[in-house]
């Protein structure tokens, strides 16, 4: 079963527009999925919910998550980073204190 407190959604004018999905791993999360539909980039949603997710992380007990990126992702990178990711060996690591 899906558990709803690890997803978020961001709707506009009726429709949804991104969503976050964690995976809690012990003291750890995963980032599995961060989605924003193209046409709504750029506009602050990814960074909102990204914000949403690791705030709730935070609240319980959970102080850093990890996101799989491509490198040829550079506008995924440039985003993780905006939000106080950085590089741990292969992956990019979200931490918030």
């Amino acid at each position: 079963p899906v558990d709803p407190s690890k997803h978020a959604v961001a709707v506009r004018d009726g429709e949804y527009v991104g969503l976050v999905r964690v995976v809690p791993v012990r003291t750890r999360a995963r980032i599995g999925l961060l989605a924003i539909r193209a046409g709504q980039r750029r506009h602050g949603i990814g960074r909102a919910l990204l914000a949403h997710a690791l705030g709730a992380l935070h609240r319980d007990g959970i102080g850093s998550a990890w996101a799989e990126i491509d490198e040829s992702n550079t506008a995924a990178i440039a985003l993780a980073e905006g939000v106080g990711g950085r590089r741990a060996g292969g992956y990019l690591e979200l931490v918030r204190h």
